[in-house]
């Protein structure tokens, strides 16, 4: 679990380091008695947090009301360092009632410290909204003051909270305000200091360039390692998306950092985040090198809060560096079983690590403690000695709980499950999965949306949880109720996941009970399930229970196959080797519960909620091998949901549409990307605004000043945008392009689904012809998904890959012909216009047809 641990820790550290840059305060704010040893804590704080606080209140009954406010502020971040939360709430009360009344400049720059603090204390304690609120009062009361240092960090505190609250366009204006600021700044600490908080949040905000940038101006330590960090990410981000990956920029950045240290912390902050990248590259010849060169260097550091932690860290990348110790499966942290290294034993790791829980109780930093016993439980596991395992890791987590660690709580209740599973006792290793599940539900919205990091590890971290969970509730007890509740944990799953890419709760959400119930005697619901060694597919008929069919086929021959069947498709490949594919995927997802479907002769309509890399293949296409056919050519229509809750399933009757038609035709360059001509897309949008009424942005009128004028002034039922589009794994890669501009998701959805909210008028269709899944990239399908969920939109209609865009527009036509008819449903029209694609020699091949897909609403 290092980067996992490490990866929250930047989060905090990037919330927190403004509270933190503001500990030194000026005379006139700590006159009266106490002065030196208010000074002598804030020497002591970095190194010592309990130290620190111990000189404080002895400060504190000798200061004047003013200064024991300052003092109360200091004392809440020292209990929140220390995870001491009832202290730290008691000390900000506290610090508030002892603020003189009236605005005097001092009581104000006082009370501006105690807000921002307050901010903090709530963002650590899961009140982002709260947080937000203080920040912002904080920021007022350091602009009346006129002191810059405190303006700065509080609008970068800002940032995060608009970031997790689901405004990114507001955080990113906050932080340009910041950068503004900062640019009038002679070069400092101040300065510096807040180039690398700058970096840090538009690293999480996802601007990976604009973050490098600003770093890459930095002279200090920091600001190299916060560029290593920011270069990590874009090396990880090329890995994910098939680019060439660039290690050597983020490693040399963490070896500038360790020239330009300072302190031997720096070096071994700099020389450590160097290991964690080697090892993760699985450069293990390289990192072997930096581990020998570490250990004389973190014998220097003085036993401290942070020399712990940094202990801590080096302990698990020498854990990975043993081979011995990555032989038990399942246990997360390391990318792959290392080469036989010499490196330190498992039992030269132990010790260290039982000194870290020593020095921890020593130094009284019960959350350090708590790490050091849970890592010490670890080494156990990977050591296979289960017994003496599950002891620490109970002690962890018990100190976890008393200090509301929730980010360690959910590691700790994991790996107690992991514990159980190995010790036959699925049951017990079910409860604790639940639990951990829920834990992890309320620390995962701190931990997803604002670092870019965890989104390249879920699959590692978090991501095994559910899938272990699901895969065990339908072993042990496969009835109704496990199958449904397997069923429910891959939907959580899904919706994560999604909440991942799109770095925000996706509210309202749909009961899954109540969407199932909407399911009529037209429909059945498929969701196959993918994990490690063989495959789950739940079935869903008519009035029926749930069903669970299996199929021996791991995740990682799926997966493969599937970028064979896509290649293939979008290659237009030779026709025996699609059919041979789409026959091998019709045997697995459509042949285990196929016999099924006569004892339903009203069935009409098949919902896929599709697993993993199955999101990338066209169901349509699925070939059956003894009838001849295409699945799109059986008497049954396919749609496609995200999961169970985020669409509302409801039928509700047809209403004539109503379309808003926008296009580009001409070739346009954007954003340094030249994008070619599509000659059909004017003819495509003349045809379809002959069958429904329809209001047509062209060109230079399709820009996103004329279309937020235009949804402002009239109301549309379904939006129809004929452009180059791109659907990512990457949120600033997800866009659909207008004459002038790129709008990416969270523009579109401002753009289309508030209008639509405002007028209280349902958008039925939103279709996004001539855009494309981003080449390469096995998760593009979550921009996909981001689309249909942020715009508002009942349904919507796309393509998996870029098609000929004149088979598109015969295809587009089509399907607005078919919506004609009140009772047809949507997936039927869709069905009906890839059949008639058929028919033409020119698009019979299923590149043409195939690619396209209804994703929500199918009715």
């Amino acid at each position: 679990m290092k980067t996992q641990r490490l990866n929250f820790r930047l989060v905090i550290v990037a919330v927190l380091s403004c509270c933190l840059c503001f500990l030194t305060p000026s005379l006139s704010m700590a006159q009266g008695g106490g002065f030196a040893l208010i000074e002598q804590g804030l020497v002591a704080y970095p190194q010592n947090p309990a130290a620190a606080i111990a000189l404080w209140r002895q400060a504190l009954p000798q200061g004047t009301r003013n200064t024991q406010a300052l003092i109360y502020h200091y004392l809440s971040l020292g209990y929140q360092e220390l995870g001491r939360w009832q202290e730290a709430e008691e000390a900000l009360r506290e610090g508030f009632r002892r603020l003189p009344g009236g605005e005097a400049g001092e009581n104000l720059a006082v009370e501006a410290r105690l807000l921002n603090t307050q901010g903090r204390f709530y963002w650590l304690t899961g009140r982002p909204q709260q947080a937000l609120g203080a920040w912002q009062r904080a920021t007022r009361a350091y602009e009346r003051v006129e002191d810059r240092e405190g303006v700065i960090g509080s609008l970068i505190n800002q940032s995060q909270g608009l970031l997790f609250l689901g405004f990114p366009l507001e955080a990113k204006g906050v932080l340009e305000r910041v950068e503004g600021a900062l640019e009038g700044l002679p070069e400092g600490d101040l300065k510096e200091q807040g180039r690398q908080s700058l970096g840090r949040v538009w690293r999480q905000v996802g601007d990976l360039r604009r973050s490098e940038a600003i770093l890459k101006q930095g002279r200090s330590s920091g600001s190299g390692l916060e560029l290593g960090n920011t270069r990590r990410v874009l090396w990880q981000r090329a890995i994910a998306f098939q680019e060439e990956p660039d290690v050597e920029s983020a490693l040399s950045a963490y070896q500038e950092a360790f020239q330009r240290a300072i302190t031997p912390l720096e070096q071994v902050q700099a020389q450590l985040n160097g290991l964690s990248l080697q090892i993760a590259a699985q450069r293990w010849r390289e990192a072997a090198e930096v581990q020998a060169s570490l250990a004389p260097l973190l014998a220097q550091l003085p036993p401290n809060h942070f020399s712990l932690e940094t202990q801590l860290n080096f302990a698990q990348s020498l854990i990975c560096l043993q081979e011995e110790l990555n032989r038990v499966p399942g246990v997360p942290g390391c990318p792959a079983v290392p080469p036989v290294q010499s490196t330190p034993t498992g039992a030269i790791i132990g010790q260290q690590l039982a000194q870290g829980v020593q020095t921890a109780r020593e130094l009284g930093d019960l959350r350090l403690e708590s790490a050091a016993l849970g890592q010490l439980g670890e080494l156990y596991e990977r050591n296979q000695q289960y017994s003496e395992a599950e002891r620490l890791t109970q002690q962890a987590l018990r100190i976890a709980e008393d200090r509301q660690a929730l980010d360690l709580r959910y590691r700790w209740e994991w790996q107690l499950g992991r514990l159980a599973e190995r010790q036959d006792n699925p049951e017990g290793a079910i409860a604790l999965y639940k639990i951990a599940l829920k834990t992890l539900d309320q620390v995962r919205s701190t931990l997803l949306p604002l670092d870019p990091n965890i989104q390249f590890d879920f699959r590692d971290n978090i991501e095994p949880i559910y899938r272990r969970l699901a895969e065990l509730l339908l072993e042990e007890k496969p009835g109704e109720e496990n199958i449904k509740e397997a069923l429910e944990t891959i939907d959580q799953l899904q919706l994560v996941e999604l909440e991942n890419f799109l770095r925000c709760r996706i509210l309202p959400l749909v009961p899954i009970t109540r969407n199932l119930a909407y399911l009529d005697d037209q429909t059945a619901l498929i969701y196959p399930i993918l994990f490690e060694h063989r495959i789950a597919i739940i079935v869903k008929f008519p009035h029926q229970p749930f069903k669970a069919y299996w199929v021996d086929e791991s995740r990682d021959e799926i997966e493969n196959e599937a970028w064979d069947f896509v290649d293939l498709l979008i290659n237009q490949g030779e026709s025996e080797k699609i059919y041979e594919l789409g026959n091998s995927f019709y045997k697995k997802l459509i042949k285990p519960w196929e016999s099924e479907l006569k004892n339903y002769p009203a069935l009409k309509h098949l919902v896929f909620i599709l697993d993993g890399a199955l999101r990338n293949i066209p169901i349509s296409a699925l070939w059956d091998e003894k009838d001849q056919k295409y699945l799109v050519e059986k008497p049954y229509s396919l749609s496609i949901l995200p999961n169970l809750n985020v669409f509302d399933l409801q039928r509700v009757a047809q209403t004539k549409l109503n379309l808003l038609l926008l296009g580009v035709s001409e070739e346009r360059t954007i954003e340094d990307e030249n994008f070619s001509a599509l000659e059909n897309v004017e003819r495509e949008l003349e045809e379809i605004g002959a069958i429904f009424p329809a209001k047509t942005l062209l060109n230079a009128d399709f820009s996103q000043q004329v279309l937020e004028q235009l949804l402002e002034n009239e109301s549309f039922s379904a939006i129809h945008i004929a452009s180059h589009g791109q659907f990512s794994s990457n949120l600033e890669n997800t866009f659909v392009m207008t004459y002038h501009e790129l709008l990416r998701i969270n523009t579109l959805q401002r753009l289309i689904r508030t209008n639509f909210e405002r007028r209280l008028t349902p958008l039925e269709i939103l279709s996004l012809s001539a855009c494309e899944t981003a080449t390469g990239d096995n998760r593009a399908t979550l921009g996909l998904a981001g689309i249909a969920v942020r715009s508002g939109a009942k349904t919507t209609l796309a393509s998996l890959w870029r098609v000929n865009d004149a088979s598109t527009q015969v295809l587009m036509t089509e399907f607005y012909r078919q919506l004609q008819n009140p009772i047809m449903t949507k997936a039927e029209a869709l069905q009906l216009a890839q059949q008639e694609l058929m028919k033409d020699v020119q698009y019979n091949s299923p590149f043409h047809w195939a690619a396209y897909i209804l994703v929500g609403n199918w009715y």
